[in-house]
């Protein structure tokens, strides 16, 4: 499971995303937890106890499915190999650029991604390359 592409474009007014992509073999991500490293703004567990997260558990992706959290308001798509999570928040990715982390379930570093400006730029969190 990898952070396979970030939308970070606020001056555009695009909605803002984040995807994930299931490599290899299938992968229950249920109480995974993708979360911004720097300002704790954005983070969101794939489970039925995060309020966020809209959809059944086991929440398992198959090889090659992909998972976009999106900035704003729609319909999210539980199942299939394109899914879709809308966190309706007015700060999704911050001006100043993020850490982003997934962790699994026992809070494992599973992939990082920085895209960063200024006094935000720090280093990958314990166990994250």
């Amino acid at each position: 499971m990898v952070l396979s592409e970030v939308l970070y474009d606020q001056a555009s007014g695009q909605q803002e995303f984040i995807e994930l992509l299931a490599t290899g073999a299938p992968v229950d991500i249920t109480g995974w937890t993708l979360r911004d490293n720097d300002t704790g703004g954005l983070s969101v567990t794939f489970a039925t106890t995060d309020a966020q997260f809209p959809c059944p558990e086991p929440f398992v992706l198959n090889a090659g499915d992909r998972l976009v959290v999106w900035q704003g308001s729609g319909a999210s798509v539980c199942s299939g190999s394109a899914r879709a999570i809308f966190l309706d928040r007015a700060v999704f990715l911050p001006a100043a650029g993020d850490d982003l982390v997934l962790e699994d379930a026992t809070l494992a570093c599973r992939d990082y991604v920085a895209f960063e400006t200024g006094v935000q730029v720090g280093t990958p969190p314990a166990g994250c390359a």
